[in-house]
């Protein structure tokens, strides 16, 4: 049985985005506002927050820059996406078929 929480596979997989966006309520900011203090056009923030574009380094180190969290956590956030994507194709292929 596996319980060391590095081998825990969650039901669905959390995109950095999601976590920029709870951020940036509880800063009471836009994706306007905050694409302004990020450089980056607030079309490309957007498609961050859905999910459909991921994070790099330099948004990284921005968000950093804007917020002072570190940007090894937004990269690690990043990376656990995707690790947990993986982890969830895998398991769901394990899984027998309901019939």
């Amino acid at each position: 049985m596996k319980t060391h929480i590095d081998n825990h596979i969650p039901y669905e997989a959390t995109h950095v985005g999601e976590y920029i966006f709870d951020e940036m309520e509880a800063r009471n900011m836009t994706q306007k506002e905050l694409a302004k203090a990020l450089e980056i056009q607030p079309s490309y923030l957007n498609e961050i927050i859905k999910g459909k574009r991921n994070i790099n380094a330099e948004i990284a180190v921005k968000l950093e820059k804007v917020w002072g969290t570190k940007a090894y956590i937004w990269l690690n956030l990043q990376a656990k996406y995707e690790i947990d994507l993986v982890r969830i194709k895998y398991r769901d292929m394990e899984m027998p078929a309901v019939i």
